[in-house]
């Protein structure tokens, strides 16, 4: 079957929507803690995308990018990949330096420790509903910060998993302190097979869950 034949419907959009938007409400209130002043997450847009048309989506020197490789139904790897302008991680981070009373770091100074510990919250915070939802787990890997994005993460994904064809692209608006609102993006890489999985269990969840998420 050609990967063509692969959509969303509408309701499978809205309700990846519903449940990622259940992540973005735990993130907020995770990252609010962590840097003690209000942050506002929402999803405003789910989108699957065929891997050759997704360059443009992983940015350039002006984007940083967290890719963090998962285990995902039974076994098939996948790989999420949070995307930010570069400006806006490092204003994660001065942030998050600023409130854990560490000396604040540009990402330009290579700081990556403290946008690693911002791509982990992150990527509970999205994950977890995700697999409550599909009654799986899904275990995240190390993480690496990727600061050349159209030059790395290509070739990050095909030696994780040269089957990848899919970006499932969950677009994510952040509010925060001081800033006007701007946009992260979160892409779930995942081969055709793993795919299928994912939207079979999703139609699946769709005809039982009589209008509520659990």
């Amino acid at each position: 079957m050609e990967e063509e034949s692969i959509r969303l419907t509408p309701m499978e959009k809205d309700t990846l929507k519903e449940v990622s938007n259940l992540g973005s409400a735990k993130a907020t209130n995770t990252l609010s803690a962590i840097i003690g002043r209000p942050v506002k997450l929402t999803v405003p847009y789910i989108q699957l995308i065929p891997i050759e048309r997704i360059t443009s989506f992983l940015g350039g020197p002006h984007e940083v990018l967290a890719c963090t490789p998962i285990q995902i139904f039974s076994q098939k790897k996948a790989v999420l990949i949070i995307i930010f302008k570069r400006k806006t991680a490092s204003a994660l981070v001065e942030l998050m330096n600023k409130q854990a009373g560490r000396v604040p770091k540009k990402l330009e100074e290579m700081d990556v420790s403290t946008f690693i510990e911002l791509a982990h919250i992150l990527n509970n915070a999205y994950l977890n509903p995700l697999a409550n939802f599909f009654d799986e787990k899904f275990s995240p890997e190390n993480t690496q910060i990727v600061l050349d994005a159209s030059a790395i993460a290509g070739q990050l994904i095909g030696q994780i998993n040269s089957d990848i064809k899919y970006g499932l692209v969950i677009g994510t608006d952040f509010l925060l302190p001081g800033e006007k609102e701007v946009e992260g993006k979160f892409i779930l890489f995942i081969d055709e097979l793993g795919l299928r999985a994912l939207l079979e269990a999703l139609d699946r969840r769709m005809l039982v869950r009589k209008g509520k998420i659990f």
